[in-house]
């Protein structure tokens, strides 16, 4: 009863044209770089500790950093991600890492 229909759908998805991915999508080159170093500063800090590197910051918090670019314990705080032990832990250590990118 479908299956015409789905055949034919299913034929149109494979020789339609693939989406283009929007330019807007692309972070910005500074910030980029600035992810790249907090990744490895975050990866650095995974090995030392034996530990899973989303454990000492996820993803998001590494772009949300790179892209806020907070300059002091109050501004780091209210960064999604950055709890009360994260700030503990590596507060101080994250503001010298992000002097350096300024």
């Amino acid at each position: 009863r479908y299956g015409e229909r789905f055949l034919d759908a299913l034929s149109r998805g494979r020789t339609a044209p693939l989406p283009k991915r929007p330019q807007n999508d692309l972070p910005d080159p500074v910030v980029a770089e600035r992810y790249t170093i907090l990744h490895s500063w975050r990866k650095e800090r995974a090995a030392q500790r034996n530990l899973d590197s989303s454990l000492i910051l996820p993803k998001q918090t590494l772009w949300e950093l790179a892209r806020e670019l907070p300059k002091n314990r109050d501004e780091l705080s209210k960064i999604q991600g950055m709890g009360a032990w994260r700030m503990r832990t590596y507060g101080d250590d994250l503001l010298q890492v992000l002097r350096k990118l300024r």
